[in-house]
């Protein structure tokens, strides 16, 4: 099982990142994905851009982190991007993926995080379809095309937005 994304996470059309997610089913899973942010005051969401550091390991699963020294440029706080892949069986495996920030001022800082996915389960979104799942510990969608199935799962969300 293998998840990869691009490696240049500026050049993807529309400040998305290409990803592949393998081996948990026959095909690719995903299409795109990526993080935003937008702090108090701004106007729009600003994607995270290339990293200032990065670190893989395949011991014990297969573990990656993204590190951000001041994501928005503005002094205000770092970020961490951290995954692991877990294979759990014949076509079955888990991606848990996890955004922490940390406020770099002494000054209260509000801001809000964006998580943007896109799934094409069987190579092709045509026949795709989502439904809102019940999850006490944040909003839960399923994706499925008939015979793939995707849980995507918000812990301690407050929104969400499926487009077609």
């Amino acid at each position: 099982m293998t998840f990869g994304d691009g490696i240049d996470f500026n050049a993807t059309f529309g400040n998305t990142v290409n990803t592949d997610f393998t081996g948990a089913s026959a095909n690719d899973l995903t299409w795109e994905f990526w993080w935003f942010f937008r702090v108090n005051g701004d106007t729009s969401e600003s994607a995270f851009g290339n990293p200032d550091g990065e670190a893989y390991s395949l011991l014990g699963g297969s573990v990656g982190r993204l590190d951000w020294n001041d994501p928005g440029g503005a002094d205000l706080f770092s970020a961490v991007f951290a995954f692991e892949v877990r294979d759990t069986g014949v076509d079955t495996g888990l991606l848990f993926q996890n955004l922490s920030i940390a406020n770099t001022t002494a000054a209260a800082l509000t801001i809000d995080l964006f998580r943007y996915t896109d799934l094409d389960l069987a190579n092709s979104f045509g026949g795709d379809s989502s439904s809102l799942v019940a999850n006490p510990d944040g909003i839960e969608i399923s994706v499925t095309d008939g015979t793939n199935f995707s849980p995507i799962v918000g812990y301690g969300a407050d929104a969400y937005r499926i487009s077609r």
